[in-house]
């Protein structure tokens, strides 16, 4: 918003430069209709430039049904009303009709694009505020467990956490494995992240006490971690790593290892600001780079 601020004001320092050009570079004789009509148009403009920051945020962030309906409400509740007066005969077409119509669209895009930005600011605001609590999968977590499958194939996930959504025969198969890896000569808890204040299941996450096993070591690391497609962008991934870290002190490990994919930006956050360091990257066969990171435990980091 910074940079938006910047742009604007350099807009607003060259109105006079543009009255200049349109009087004495373009010789035009009427040149002041001209300014006027940028200034009718200006106010919009600044709008406009808020509008397309916003968009781009949505669109980085997934949350893209927001310029679904934003595109819905201009072009069908603006300009496709406008074309339908227009063919009745209630509207004709006029310079100042085009400015107030194209002005028309403007607000009413920038106005569902605030609004929007700043519901979701609030609804992060409140996540950030949630508590978390594990539990053990059980027989009796099944329906909670295959319905966080069915939203994570939904949108393309094969594979979550301990979990092989994809290629799992059923749930009863998946909790005997769960019981095996508690015995194991690599003990590995899964655990299953829901939240308190309305007890949905939101991720899932293991804990490897040992990393014995060279492949566990080569690219799992100590914990893992995932979080429902619909709850992403939200801060829970950080809560949840905090809570792994917290039982691995409880486990009195000195240091535990996380890994995740260079691409994976949002983890490697995450991991940096629980005091994640960087220690190495390893270029795999399928091209993915790999990032290693020790995180020491009884070092203090923030929130």
């Amino acid at each position: 918003f910074l940079n938006c601020l910047i742009f604007i004001g350099y807009m607003i320092a060259l109105i006079p430069v543009a009255l200049v050009m349109f009087k004495y570079v373009y010789s035009l004789p009427n040149y002041m209709e001209y300014f006027y009509v940028l200034l009718k148009l200006f106010p919009c403009y600044i709008l406009f430039v808020f509008d397309s920051v916003i968009e781009s945020y949505f669109w980085a962030s997934g949350k893209a049904h927001h310029v679904f309906i934003q595109t819905i409400l201009t072009n069908i509740g603006v300009y496709l009303t406008a074309f339908i007066l227009l063919l009745c005969n209630v509207w004709t077409i006029s310079l100042d009709g085009v400015i107030i119509l194209f002005n028309l669209g403007v607000i009413v895009s920038s106005t569902h694009t605030i609004t929007a930005y700043l519901h979701e600011k609030r609804l992060k605001k409140q996540c950030l505020k949630d508590k978390l609590y594990l539990e053990i999968p059980s027989k009796e977590h099944k329906e909670l467990v295959l319905k966080y499958r069915q939203e994570c194939l939904h949108h393309g996930i094969p594979k979550s956490v301990g979990f092989p959504l994809k290629d799992i025969k059923s749930y009863e198969d998946w909790l005997i494995d769960v019981q095996k890896n508690l015995v194991a000569d690599d003990i590995q808890t899964q655990y299953l992240v829901f939240r308190q204040r309305d007890k949905k299941l939101i991720g899932l996450m293991v804990v490897r006490h040992t990393l014995k096993n060279p492949t566990l070591k080569k690219y799992s690391g100590n914990i893992g971690y995932s979080v429902l497609p619909s709850e992403r962008q939200k801060g829970y991934g950080n809560k949840i790593l905090k809570l792994g870290l917290d039982i691995c002190r409880d486990l009195k490990k000195k240091k535990v290892l996380l890994i995740c994919g260079e691409d994976n930006i949002a983890s490697t956050k995450i991991i940096q600001k629980n005091g994640g360091t960087l220690i190495k990257k390893v270029p795999l066969d399928d091209g993915v780079v790999q990032l290693r990171f020790e995180i020491e435990l009884n070092k203090k980091v923030g929130n």
